[in-house]
Parts: structure tokens; C-alpha cells; sequence
């Protein structure tokens, strides 16, 4: 890629990583149309006056070494052919060859004035150490991985511009000195002008400073800056002198996905603004210095320098998450955002990188309890939350290796006791700790996203399957297959597209899909799930409300949703032979259905006489132990094959 012909500046950009995704993932946020941050533009009209008018677009040379050495040589040969790069984002680790700082050593020695950005996802080395190993710092930066990929572009921009600026004005100093030399009668108004223009020199390498170490949105400090700080921190805390302790909290603000999703992003970043505003305030009365940074994304985070004890942390992060109960105004709307705080105390003994870390771990498990409060980090925390963090890093390459698989219960008709259809239940195979249940795991995966991918596989698997089945033991009722939906899934705006798009891949009649709903979920937004409903049922699709009897419904709107099934829940079935009121619970249930046009089924049939007693009240359709537990499609055929029965005298 070349640069467009209005930037001859020096965008050249050396990558040195030792793994081929890093350099795709630069090249994908580099090599797009980039806009300069605002910063740059301030910064040019402040240099070169209104008329200086900023490119449309950045556009970088983008070249790659997978080790050390190899980097070297690239920048030699730059070097050689008068091309030099103007940065490097290097890796800490690159085995077996030279790690990232022997790397940047020897790249320094060929090239002093490359801008270099060390990229890592360790805590090898503390910044104190690198500082003190390479002995500068004007032309160094610490970026985490992951890397938010709007801080990389904002290194990329501002620190090319940095080495085209220190370049235009090393020639300018040049000029004047030989200007000096050759007149040296006005030796005193060449000074003056020498002073004006490093001044000038200096005030733009402070602005280039200012932008890598802020956030362009909130102009609070970025990770960089606030990682010094936190170093700086943990320094003075070693000291004899030292009489107060400091604090670290981690915010993470609940939901804003969701709330960014549905408003959009220009509202989700006025949102973002707002909450930095609103934290700025509340720590305005907080007794001892502290500093406010975004991380990026919806994170911030707050280091107390001084605190007697972990009340002082405690009653500080209480007070911020008094401070986001009241609702902000966006988009002209009220938006509720809550905080998750984590605190983590100061410990002379471990780095900022560690600290940050404990922090991040007590935010989550914050989050874990229910959202909007605080908790304090201690290491059984950290053993919990890092097998949780396990499960989630298992869970989201679990379905591209084949470790789901679906295991089918019967369905069956109350009265002939002949199987209607099936339900499609999911089961993770772990490698490690064998068939899990979905209780285990399905909330985690809607917690991180992988419910909509996990819940299509689901579903297309199973219409395939009952299909098969229909195919290969015909019967004059085709069998159904009924399949869990998530309220994530019903939120996708092309859901009820890609069910009619799965239907017709599959060759599944489509009033042979039924999908349940719960309770719950369809209550959450009512207006929403109706629509959801109606579209599926228009298709031809079956819906059932599933766990009917545990939620909130009111009774008084359940005709307005469009079902054809309640399915009611065992907890119900369980005790309606020992509580003549879950009995009469039930009769109510299936009379309501009846005069509302809808089906009955009830789950968790277990024994004869709950069976004699749905009989007795008139139940559609049951599922249970009773007739079968969960088996996998292997088992299926056989089970139809022989038309199997269930004595209703059983």
C-alpha cells in the first residue's frame, strides 16, 4: 500500500511479533481509512495556522518481522536505501530468538530516532526495569495486549507524526546553526529565533506526549499514563517514609452493550463522556490525591494515593456506585448504567501490572454477585475467578471443535401415550471434566455472546435430525422437534430470518419447529416478544412458553401472546400429588389453555400417578423420566422402530 500523494509524511511502520495473527490484526486497524485524532488537528492548526489543512485519510506502510534479527535487518536496509521507518510495535516475547528488549536494543543502535511501541500480554519486565535497561523514554510507549484497536491507531498517528515533526525541526535546527556560524552578526536575533523555534519544538513533542498518553474521547489518562502513575505509586510505597497506604478500583460499567447496541455508538460515547464527568465529581470530595483513567471500551479505573485501611477503598467505591444509580440523559432519553467495581490494596510487593490485574479479577466477581457493587480482591478470588475465566475461554472455541453435542427426550401424547416429538437438549462433551449439563454453562454463554452462535448450531443440527428421522421411519404424524431459544437470540434483529433461512436449508416443514420461550424472557419486554411471537408463528413455527408458572406473566395479558403450547413446569408436576393446590394450579393451567386455543404439556413426569392424574385433568402432552431421560440420536431410531408405548397404568 502507498500513501496518497497530499501525506508525504513518514508513514512507515515495522511490526515485530513472532505470531502471524498480531500482524494481521495491525494490518486490518492500519491499513483502513484513518482519520487523525482531533488531538493532531489541534495540534497541526496550532503549528502551521488555520490554513494548514489536515489530509482526509492516513494510510501507513505496514511491513513485518517475525524475530529480532530479522527486524534488524529490515531496519538496516531502510536505513541503507534512505527509507528509514519512522516506528515499531514490538513484542516482548518472541522465542527463540532475541526478546523484545535486546530486540529494541539493537534496533536503537541502527537507528536512534525510531519511535518504538513494546506490545505485551506479560508482566516479564516492570516498566521500571525496561526504563532503566534502555535508559529512555521519549521514544518509548507500553501497549497491553489485547490492544483496543482505538489506541493503536492513535499510537500509529501520533507518534508517525512525532518522528516527521523531531525531523522537520532537527533539519530547521541544522539550518539555523549553519546560518549562525555564517553571520555572525546577528548572532544575538538568530538565538532568539533558535530559543523560539526549540520552544515551539518543545511544546509540540508535549502535545504528540499528551495524545499518546490520553483518551481521545474523554481526554482522561490512558492505560499508559495511569500504568506510570501506578508504578510511580508502588515506588513511593517502598519507603521508610511512607505513613499511607494506596488503593486500586476497577469500573466496568454494567450493560453497556446492550446500551450502545440499542442507541447506537454516537450515544454510547456521549455516554461515556457523562460517566467520566460524573466520576470526576465524585472524586472531587475524596480526601488524598487521585487520578482517573479510561482504559478503553466502558473502563476506567481509580488509584487512591492515600488510605488508612480497605473501609477508606470501600466507602470510596460505594460512594461512585451511589453516584450511577441516578440515570444520565441520552439521546434525550434516561439510560440507567451501573458500576462494577473491583478494589485492589497496594502491595510494595507487586508491580502495577499485578495490582491492575487483582483489581480487573475483584470487578468481575463483582460482577458475578449481580452487577452495580464493589468487591474487595484476596487470592481464593482469584483462584475462582480464573477457573470461571477457564470455562469462558473453553466455552468460546468449545463449538468450533465439535464439543457440543444434542441429546433428544421424548415428547408424547398424555392419552395414546405415543411419541409426539422430541426436545433437543444441548450437552457440552469438556475435555477435561466430561458431559456438562447446560446449567453449567449456558449462562455463561449468554453472559459473553456465544449463546446466538451456540443456539443457531442447536437449532439447524436438530431440524436436520428430526428431518432424517421423518424420512427414514415414516408415520402418518410427522415427528417435532422442540428447541430452547435464548432472550439474546430473540433480540437479534435477523432471528426470525435466519429461522426461515435454516427451514428451507434443512427441507423441515415449518410447523414441525417448535421453539420455546420462557416465561421469563417474554415478560422482560413484552411489546418486543409479541412481535418476535407473531413473525414466528406467521412463518409457520410453532411457540411454546416454556417454565410456565414461574415467571411474572399476568394473566390477565396472556391472551395477547401469540402460543400454541404452555408447557408447565416441573415444579409443579413434582408436588401436585402431595398439595391438592398445585393440583388445582394445574387444572386451572389447562383449562385457561383450553378456552385460550393453546396446548398443555407438563415436563418432569416421573411417576404413575402423576400420570393418572394429567390424564384425569385432561393434559395434552407430557415429558419425563417416566416415559425417557435424555438419550443421544444414535438411540433414537431403535426407540421408533418399535413404535414404543407407554402404559398409561404404568
Amino acid at each position: 500500500m502507498t500513501s496518497p500523494i497530499h501525506d508525504t509524511r513518514n508513514r512507515r511502520i515495522l511490526i515485530v511479533d513472532d505470531t502471524r495473527a498480531i500482524h494481521d490484526d495491525f494490518r486490518k486497524i492500519l491499513c483502513a481509512d484513518l482519520r487523525p485524532p482531533d488531538a493532531l488537528d489541534n495540534l497541526r492548526a496550532t503549528l502551521f495556522g488555520a490554513s494548514g489543512r489536515a489530509p482526509e485519510a492516513v494510510r501507513f506502510v505496514i511491513e513485518s518481522a517475525f524475530q529480532g534479527e530479522e527486524a534488524a535487518a529490515k531496519v538496516k536496509a531502510a536505513l541503507d536505501a534512505a527509507e528509514p521507518y519512522a516506528m515499531a510495535f514490538v513484542d516482548m516475547r518472541m522465542p527463540p530468538g532475541w526478546d523484545g528488549l535486546e530486540t529494541i536494543e539493537h534496533l536503537w543502535r541502527l537507528d536512534p530516532r525510531l519511535e518504538i511501541v513494546i506490545c505485551t500480554a506479560y508482566s516479564d519486565h516492570s516498566w521500571e526495569g525496561i526504563l532503566q535497561r534502555l535508559g529512555r523514554t521519549d521514544q518509548l510507549l507500553l501497549l497491553k495486549k489485547p490492544f483496543d484497536n482505538t489506541e493503536v491507531s492513535q499510537l500509529a498517528c501520533a507518534l508517525t507524526e512525532k518522528w516527521h515533526l523531531a525531523r522537520k525541526a532537527d533539519r530547521h535546527l541544522s539550518d539555523l546553526e549553519a546560518e549562525v556560524k555564517r553571520r555572525t552578526g546577528e548572532l544575538a536575533t538568530k538565538a532568539t529565533q533558535l530559543e523560539r523555534e526549540m520552544a515551539d519544538r518543545n511544546l509540540a513533542q508535549d502535545r504528540l506526549r499528551y495524545s499518546a498518553t490520553h483518551d481521545a474521547l474523554t481526554g482522561l489518562p490512558n492505560r499508559v499514563a495511569f500504568l506510570e502513575a501506578l508504578s510511580a505509586e508502588v515506588s513511593r510505597s517502598e519507603g521508610p517514609e511512607c505513613e499511607s497506604n494506596f488503593a486500586v478500583l476497577f469500573l466496568d460499567m454494567d450493560n453497556f452493550k446492550t446500551i450502545n447496541d440499542s442507541l447506537g455508538h454516537g450515544s454510547g460515547d456521549e455516554l461515556l463522556v457523562l460517566a467520566a464527568g460524573r466520576l470526576t465529581e465524585a472524586l472531587a470530595t475524596f480526601p488524598g490525591g487521585t487520578m482517573l483513567a479510561r482504559l478503553g471500551g466502558d473502563e476506567f479505573v481509580i488509584l487512591l494515593k492515600s488510605v488508612r485501611s480497605v473501609a477508606d477503598a470501600e466507602a470510596a467505591a460505594d460512594g461512585v456506585r451511589q453516584e450511577f444509580q441516578r440515570p444520565f440523559g441520552v439521546s434525550n432519553q434516561e439510560v440507567a448504567a451501573s458500576m462494577s467495581i473491583g478494589i485492589a490494596m497496594g502491595d510494595s510487593r507487586k508491580n502495577a501490572d499485578t495490582l491492575l490485574r487483582n483489581a480487573d479479577t475483584a470487578m468481575y466477581r463483582a460482577k458475578l454477585a449481580g452487577k452495580a457493587r464493589f468487591a474487595v480482591f484476596d487470592e481464593v478470588m482469584h483462584a475462582e475467578v480464573s477457573r470461571r475465566l477457564e470455562l469462558e475461554n473453553s466455552l468460546r472455541v468449545a463449538l468450533e471443535r465439535g464439543q457440543f453435542v444434542i441429546e433428544y427426550q421424548p415428547i408424547v401424547f398424555i392419552d395414546t401415550a405415543r411419541i409426539r416429538g422430541f426436545e433437543a437438549l444441548v450437552r457440552w462433551s469438556h475435555p477435561a471434566r466430561g458431559l456438562l449439563g447446560p446449567a453449567e454453562f449456558i449462562p455463561v454463554a449468554e453472559e459473553i455472546g456465544m449463546i446466538v452462535p451456540l443456539g443457531r448450531w442447536v437449532m439447524e443440527t436438530a431440524c436436520r435430525q428430526i428431518h432424517q428421522w421423518n424420512l427414514s421411519v415414516p408415520s402418518d404424524q410427522p415427528l417435532s422437534i422442540s428447541v430452547n431459544i435464548s432472550r439474546r437470540q430473540l433480540r437479534e434483529p435477523q432471528f426470525v430470518a435466519d429461522v426461515a433461512q435454516l427451514l428451507a436449508d434443512t427441507g423441515l416443514p415449518e410447523r414441525l419447529l417448535h421453539l420455546e420461550i420462557t416465561e421469563s424472557a417474554i415478560m422482560e419486554d413484552v411489546e418486543v416478544m409479541i412481535g418476535v411471537m407473531q413473525r414466528l408463528r406467521d412463518l409457520g413455527v410453532a411457540v411454546e412458553m416454556d417454565d410456565f408458572g414461574t415467571g411474572h406473566s399476568s394473566l390477565s395479558c396472556l391472551h395477547q401472546f401469540p402460543l400454541d403450547t404452555l408447557k408447565i413446569d416441573r415444579s409443579f408436576i413434582a408436588t401436585m400429588g402431595t398439595d391438592r393446590k398445585y393440583a388445582a394450579i394445574v387444572q386451572a393451567i389447562v383449562t385457561l389453555a383450553d378456552t385460550l386455543g393453546m396446548k398443555v404439556l407438563a415436563e418432569g413426569i416421573e411417576t404413575p400417578d402423576q400420570l393418572r392424574q394429567l390424564l384425569a385433568l385432561k393434559c395434552h402432552y407430557g415429558q419425563g423420566f417416566l416415559f425417557s431421560p435424555p438419550v443421544s440420536a444414535s438411540n433414537v431410531p431403535a426407540m421408533l422402530r418399535t413404535n414404543l408405548q407407554f402404559s398409561k397404568a404404568a
